[in-house]
């Protein structure tokens, strides 16, 4: 089949864009942009919308996966003008919706995801709902709706791990082991309005938050190297490092940040790289020059 009579066939879109998620899923950053680019050229000389969104789409997981969301937010956005498919256009939404939270901005993210998830739920597609409720778990624990959120996370994490979705569920112990890592430094807002809302939730969580980080980072990076995702293998050591750091055990910390770092330079995934390498210089300053950071109670 030929891509001129194939084109506008979903199956056939499938095939280049499914390349691009499975280097994702490897952290291969490199070729998860070169398969974005190879269906982006293709999109164009085809005069194929939807050719040029998901080349578009790809194309910005090859940067998030890299650590770059500035680009990743700037490539969905094109692929959301450029779509005029229903279907097509919530893979780029969603995409944005999670660059989003992964860069901070949840209120931009909220609408996005609530959007995706009520789209999915209205045509029974789990590989689209079950991520946008994922993330916007992320954004109404930031909203201080901690036992809402929460619940609606472990649903995503569970109906991954029942259907076998290790890389979706692996990426997820990542986010649940950095709102422990949050709510142990009290980063995650706690306003009298959330204790009262959440009094059961936080009496059970913020003693522990900070082991319970530790035990969601330490399976992310076993569940990681275990079926070579790097790239989230290498995030699990950084936010490690990060959360021994805040407890000023910084031998640990520094041989985190190492492995981080060496991970993401197989990679290629350079913001993180930057990151990484950031972290361990100020790591290994000498003994009495961190005393500015605070420690995980």
């Amino acid at each position: 089949m030929s891509a001129g009579t194939a084109w506008e066939n979903y199956p056939f879109f499938q095939s280049h864009d499914s390349d691009g998620y499975a280097y994702w899923a490897l952290g291969a950053c490199a070729r998860v942009r070169k398969s974005g680019d190879r269906l982006l050229a293709l999109g164009q000389e085809n005069a194929s919308v939807r050719g040029i969104t998901w080349g578009n789409t790809v194309t910005a997981w090859g940067y998030m996966s890299a650590g770059d969301f500035a680009s990743g937010i700037d490539l969905t956005k094109v692929a959301l003008e450029t779509s005029k498919d229903p279907l097509y256009t919530q893979f780029p939404r969603l995409s944005l919706g999670m660059c989003y939270v992964l860069c901070g901005d949840y209120r931009k993210a909220k609408e996005l995801l609530a959007e995706v998830l009520e789209f999915a739920r209205s045509i029974g597609c789990r590989y689209l709902g079950t991520p946008a409720q994922c993330f916007l778990a992320v954004v109404l624990i930031y909203e201080g709706r901690f036992s809402e959120g929460m619940r609606m996370l472990k649903n995503a994490r569970r109906w991954w791990r029942e259907n076998q979705a290790l890389w979706r569920h692996t990426f997820s112990e990542l986010i649940i082991g950095d709102i422990y890592a949050a709510l142990a430094r009290r980063a995650a807002p706690v306003s009298w309005a959330s204790i009262i809302k959440n009094a059961m939730f936080l009496a059970k969580t913020l003693p522990f938050a900070a082991k319970c980080a530790e035990a969601h980072y330490r399976a992310t990076i076993a569940s990681a190297h275990r079926i070579g995702a790097r790239v989230i293998e290498g995030q699990g050591y950084l936010s490690l490092g990060r959360l021994y750091k805040a407890r000023r055990e910084y031998d640990k910390a520094a041989g985190c940040f190492s492995t981080a770092a060496n991970l993401f330079e197989l990679c290629e995934a350079g913001f993180f790289l930057e990151q990484a390498r950031q972290e361990l210089s100020l790591t290994a300053l000498p003994s009495g020059s961190a005393e500015h950071f605070a420690p995980v109670s």
